[in-house]
């Protein structure tokens, strides 16, 4: 992955999860308007994760990797 492009993508859903996690304690817990931010929460969380372990995996191909120097 482009470091520009894991970069945008990491900025853009933690501004996503903060905006979530502000609007979450304003939502009532027993509607389903409740249920979707938690979901949301969870995607955003998990993609997050897997974008982090995708550029850390890429550092360390190309630390290993001479021939991309």
């Amino acid at each position: 992955m482009d470091p520009n492009t894991g970069r945008l993508a990491l900025n853009l859903a933690m501004v996503l999860l903060v905006l979530d996690l502000i609007a979450l304690p304003f939502v009532d817990v027993n509607s389903g308007e409740f249920f979707i931010a938690l979901v949301g929460i969870i995607v955003l969380v998990l993609f997050i994760t897997l974008v982090s372990i995708e550029i850390r995996r890429e550092v360390k191909a190309a630390s290993i990797d001479p021939a991309n120097s």
